[in-house]
């Protein structure tokens, strides 16, 4: 008595265990598919946020009052980076007149240990930066777009994305 599977048989049960593999990690991924810049002399090329499920920029990223937000960015950097040190600000998410808000968290003054080589790095280097904050209490809970830019030594823009987020209480 011996089992027979069929090329066929094998060749389904391959992709069924493939797609099935492929959808959890789709899943538990946190990768920001979006990317909306707005500007720098640098070019970021992955950002990812934890929380966030968002797949695309009409999806708001929801952030917990009192709770920790990561952040990773990689770029590229195209000046040389002997300092560096990162900004953000908050926009209503429906106002179109962009007034800028203080954003609902405190950011370190210096990135460069936040660095994964550290600074000072050289122009043209890809460089992974990590960052975590508490979102503070805000009022009222919101929806804001937060720009998050870094700044090198001559406070000169590096790079700029922009995220969507939805404030909540826990």
């Amino acid at each position: 008595n011996h089992c027979h599977i069929s090329k066929s048989s094998s060749t389904m049960l391959g992709l069924t265990v493939f797609f099935a593999v492929l959808s959890i990690a789709m899943a538990s991924a946190e990768r920001i598919d979006f990317l909306r810049r707005c500007g720098g002399s640098g070019h970021v090329t992955r950002m990812d946020v934890d929380p966030c499920n968002s797949r695309s920029f009409e999806a708001l990223c929801h952030f917990v009052i009192g709770q920790p937000v990561t952040i990773n960015i990689t770029f590229t950097t195209h000046v040389a980076l002997t300092s560096a040190k990162p900004v953000a600000y908050a926009y209503n998410y429906t106002d179109r007149s962009h007034q800028k808000m203080a954003a609902p968290f405190s950011l370190e003054d210096d990135a460069c240990p936040h660095f994964d080589m550290g600074c000072p790095v050289a122009a043209g280097h890809t460089v992974h930066y990590s960052t975590s904050f508490v979102v503070k209490d805000t009022d009222p809970v919101s929806k804001i777009r937060i720009e998050w830019e870094l700044h090198d030594q001559n406070d000169d823009r590096v790079f700029c994305v922009d995220l969507p987020v939805e404030l909540a209480r826990p």
